[in-house]
């Protein structure tokens, strides 16, 4: 992985870390409520880059109630993501990759 600020080779951890790293802050993600779907997905999109992974290439309509979204982020892993919108406006989002 190439560092976006200085353009050096960042040495990337062995998978097995890298995947309970990721999976971990997804899961903190999901123990909170968001106001807005877009504020977690970006901060998706953040953990995985974290991580070394690739953010979902395709631009996948995020609406509704419901929703779920399963995309490959790199070297044979898929990243699952589904949310759900409450009568109160707040969305539950939850994701991990595998």
């Amino acid at each position: 992985m190439i560092c976006s600020n200085c353009s050096q080779l960042v040495p990337i951890a062995k998978m097995a870390t890298r995947l309970r790293k990721v999976n971990s802050e997804l899961y903190q993600l999901g123990l909170e409520f968001h106001d807005t779907l877009s504020y977690s997905l970006n901060t998706i999109d953040r953990i995985l880059t974290k991580h070394g992974f690739a953010t979902p290439s395709a631009e996948p309509i995020f609406s509704g109630l419901e929703g779920r979204l399963h995309q490959e982020v790199g070297e044979g892993k898929w990243l699952t993501v589904s949310w759900h919108r409450f009568d109160t406006g707040r969305y539950e989002v939850t994701a991990y990759v595998n």
